[in-house]
């Protein structure tokens, strides 16, 4: 057996493998053919209570309808498994962020979420930003290469001014301006991150004295 499945032309097998909790299945992969909703609604429904797939890949590639990538990202609210979304590059419509959300609001598994140049609105990064500070589990968010308006500027500056139970490692924004940087970097740090940038991208990240101070409790550091 193998642990990379792509889901193109064999997905009844992979249906029946996420029915059985394959353990061999672990990264799930939705490209490169083009599937039908009703295809990845029958797999959707499978993730919900499946517990062997740790990755699910919806690059570019992937040939998925926006009522599809609602319904996985609905599935993923219930879902204790899968700890790796990767979805850069496909253009997420309004209603599949709202879900997105929902899921990072329940989801406790998720660990990174790369969802680089989705052509977020600057709304809608907003939306993401604000609903990371309801999760339990994420350490890594690629947001880079989406709009990031005023307000989105200023719910980076509340997650991360207001949350100090955060176990977010890394955020990656698009570039933000000098101007916007060094106040930034000034504000989270009083929650142990540091902001920096380079051409294309600005990191919020763990900064190295957090990192070397003595633990102090469970769910805290690690």
């Amino acid at each position: 057996m193998w642990s990379h499945t792509t889901l193109n032309y064999h997905h009844d097998e992979v249906a029946q493998r996420l029915r059985d909790n394959d353990p061999f299945l672990e990264v799930l992969q939705f490209y490169p053919n083009q599937l039908a909703d009703a295809t990845v609604n029958e797999i959707a429904s499978l993730l919900r209570t499946n517990t062997s797939v740790k990755e699910i890949d919806l690059m570019q590639q992937a040939m998925v309808t926006s009522a599809g990538v609602r319904a996985i990202f609905s599935a993923l609210c219930h879902n204790a498994s899968v700890e790796v979304i990767y979805c850069s590059g496909i253009r997420l419509e309004s209603d599949c962020v709202k879900e997105l959300c929902k899921m990072l609001r329940m989801n406790v598994c998720l660990q990174t979420i790369l969802m680089s140049n989705c052509l977020l609105s600057g709304k809608d990064t907003e939306a993401v930003i604000t609903a990371l500070a309801s999760n339990h589990g994420l350490r890594f968010l690629g947001l880079d290469g989406n709009k990031l308006n005023d307000d989105g500027y200023q719910a980076v500056i509340q997650l991360f001014k207001g949350h100090e139970d955060l176990l977010l490692d890394t955020v990656i924004l698009g570039r933000l301006s000098d101007v916007l940087v060094e106040p930034l970097s000034q504000i989270v740090s009083g929650s142990y991150y540091q902001a920096r940038s380079d051409y294309t991208r600005t990191y919020i990240e763990r900064s190295p004295e957090y990192l070397e101070m003595p633990v102090k409790g469970a769910g805290k550091l690690w």
